[in-house]
């Protein structure tokens, strides 16, 4: 039961890639016919003793499924190395049964020496002409060997990408992260002296895991963001941001869920001295959870704090905010658009790098409690 089950689900998951490519393929690909072609749905590259390493993640084919239904793959992984992106790319394509058919690709893991030594460059240029393509892919940074990520064995995942993909996006959906697509790439190239972060990822028991955000000034890796320090980026860069915060009384200690309901940013110029002021109204709702010791607790009591609620939210986005500017000197947060949005000519004419290093922030955070009856409320 449980195999016919996984069966069906691969199915359904190659037939949905297939009706996203037909289209295409119909037009500028009509001399190839779709069984004829392997989709390549996720890349995985490095670069390492002057070569690069590239594994390719392909769809198996209705045909493979039907014929091993007692198998857990739903897709196979080819490798070719080479001494640029594109040559690496080639030997894969060499070695490949049928004609790669590659702007179905939803995730792109590079490896840390890749992004730092050589940067993404050669591999923006591959996929600069297709917008469909770019603003598709998922971008991730690993410091795990390459090797190693191409043979986890999803759970409840039918392709490596796609256990990949939803680990980020689910922890995105839930305010705990920020993803990466391509075309935030294109944006910095757009937009001069821009930068971003990507999702650092890792292996935990054979498990995918994101485990920090490497910074990008321009197209190679510059630093990195820890964990355990993300709360900042994170609380800026995502609407939906939530985070477990605890505040320490005299006696005890207590735990509540902050959500972000809203982020209003607005930006000043100063036109003597050309200096930008950002003026950043973050609105939040506050949960209590638990106590460390059970306590006799009201709605009052818990509104006493609320205080500290909110200057732990304002140092950690004050913290992040002199990361960005002060330690690395970049705009990676994407605070340009809000300049951009409302000073257009002038950011256009700007040194937007420069401006950022000497802009001046106000912060303010303001928290609801979500309704507590004024009952007794204990740990569980």
């Amino acid at each position: 039961m449980n195999s016919r089950f996984c069966c069906i689900k691969k199915k359904i998951s190659l037939l949905l890639i297939i009706c996203l490519v037909a289209p295409i393929l119909s037009g500028c690909w009509d001399s190839y016919d779709i069984g004829d072609m392997d989709i390549v749905l996720s890349a995985f590259a490095d670069y390492k003793d002057e070569e690069y390493t590239v594994y390719l993640e392909l769809a198996k084919s209705f045909g493979d499924m039907q014929s091993k239904q007692g198998r857990t793959d739903a897709s196979s992984i080819i490798m070719g190395k080479g001494a640029t992106y594109e040559e690496a790319i080639s030997m894969v394509e060499a070695t490949a049964d049928n004609k790669l058919y590659t702007n179905a690709i939803q995730t792109l893991v590079l490896g840390e020496n890749l992004v730092k030594e050589e940067g993404v460059s050669e591999i923006v240029e591959r996929v600069r002409g297709d917008q469909e393509y770019r603003n598709n892919i998922d971008i991730f940074v690993t410091t795990e060997d390459i090797k190693a990520m191409t043979e986890v064995e999803p759970n409840n995942n039918v392709y490596l990408g796609t256990s990949l993909r939803q680990t980020i996006v689910s922890s995105e959906e839930d305010g705990q992260d920020s993803t990466c697509k391509f075309q935030n790439i294109m944006r910095m190239e757009a937009a001069k002296n821009v930068n971003f972060l990507v999702p650092m990822v890792c292996l935990n028991e054979k498990n995918y895991i994101v485990h920090g955000y490497a910074i990008f000034d321009g197209y190679k890796m510059v630093g990195a963001i820890p964990i355990e320090e993300k709360k900042g980026l994170v609380t800026v860069t995502n609407p939906r941001a939530s985070f477990e915060y605890k505040v320490r009384d005299e006696e005890n200690i207590h735990y509540f869920v902050v959500e972000k309901v809203k982020g209003d940013v607005k930006t000043n110029l100063d036109e003597t001295t050309g200096i930008v002021t950002f003026i950043m109204d973050y609105k939040f709702d506050a949960n209590y959870i638990s106590s460390e010791v059970f306590q006799k607790l009201n709605g009052e009591h818990l509104k006493e704090f609320i205080p500290d609620l909110q200057a732990q939210i304002y140092q950690n986005i004050a913290d992040e905010l002199w990361r960005s500017q002060q330690e690395y000197g970049i705009d990676y947060l994407g605070l340009y658009r809000y300049f951009r949005a409302n000073y257009y000519s002038e950011f256009k004419n700007s040194d937007w790098r420069e401006m950022y290093k000497n802009a001046k922030f106000e912060i303010n955070v303001n928290i609801d409690l979500e309704d507590v009856n004024d009952q007794n409320l204990e740990a569980e």
